[in-house]
């Protein structure tokens, strides 16, 4: 089937409306059509309606009313993404108009900026600079331990290049 434009707009705000519905069957109905729409082939479709589709699957996402259809919402975003990277969107999703034809490298790279804003403006708490460190402070913690155990053992391995104060005391061979 062919869509004009006022039509094909007409039928994503429908979907829009369905996804963003408190009432749940709604809602994933909404989310099911969504679904079933993004094929990876509809390049005009996705350089005029993606980052619409987007900004709205975040907002149902971070909206508490929603979370029964998480899973398909978390779905629609991987096949966003994946659109993304296998290349299926030719022209720009940045409006070449206002910042120019090579405002960024790729589509990838302005989604990436997208969606840190998406997210700035649905958690004020977060920033785009927030360290992250203390996020991973246990992982960093276990890779540290594992190399040093590492070094630890290619020392051993070899006699004499460990220090005799890092060898381990045996009270077994105390004077009795």
């Amino acid at each position: 089937m062919q869509f004009n434009s006022a039509q094909l707009k007409l039928i994503i705000d429908s979907i829009v409306w369905a996804f963003r519905h408190t009432e749940r069957n709604v809602a994933e109905t909404g989310l099911s059509l969504l679904q079933v729409s993004l094929c990876p082939g509809a390049t005009q479709f996705f350089q005029a309606y993606y980052l619409h589709i987007m900004q709205e699957t975040f907002a149902v996402m971070t909206d508490s009313f929603h979370k029964p259809g998480f899973k398909l919402q978390a779905h629609i975003l991987h096949l966003l993404f994946n659109v993304l990277t296998v290349g299926s969107i030719q022209g720009p999703l940045w409006d070449v108009a206002s910042k120019g034809m090579t405002a960024y490298p790729s589509n990838t790279a302005f989604v990436q900026e997208h969606v840190t804003g998406l997210l700035s403006q649905s958690f004020p708490n977060l920033t785009p600079q927030q360290d992250n460190a203390e996020l991973f402070a246990e992982e960093v913690e276990k890779e540290l331990a594992a190399q040093r155990e590492a070094e630890q053992l290619r020392l051993a391995a070899v006699p004499g290049l460990r220090p005799q104060a890092a060898m381990p005391v045996f009270d077994d061979m105390a004077d009795a």
